[in-house]
């Protein structure tokens, strides 16, 4: 799946999200979008530099069950994608 759509789901998946995280996350994944249809490699480079860390994207959770399982479905492809691009 293309970087571009997978950024898109995740932030509406945020969008979702009560959490001021929710929100942190949404704002600096959405900055990302375009970059993405532009410059896919460093809009990866940046995304990479999201995880790890306290309060990182890897930290990101839902109260719900089923969102939060989509939320860690979508990180792992979001940073499987950006490694892609960068290697």
């Amino acid at each position: 799946m293309p970087l571009e759509d997978i950024l898109t789901r995740y932030v509406n998946l945020l969008s979702q999200s009560p959490a001021p995280e929710g929100k942190h996350w949404r704002k600096k994944l959405s900055g990302q979008i375009g970059a993405a249809r532009s410059n896919p490699k460093a809009a990866a480079k940046t995304i990479l530099g999201f995880y790890g860390g306290m309060g990182s994207l890897s930290d990101v959770w839902f109260s719900n069950e089923e969102q939060d399982r989509q939320s860690q479905t979508l990180i792992s492809e979001l940073h499987s994608c950006c490694k892609a691009l960068v290697d």
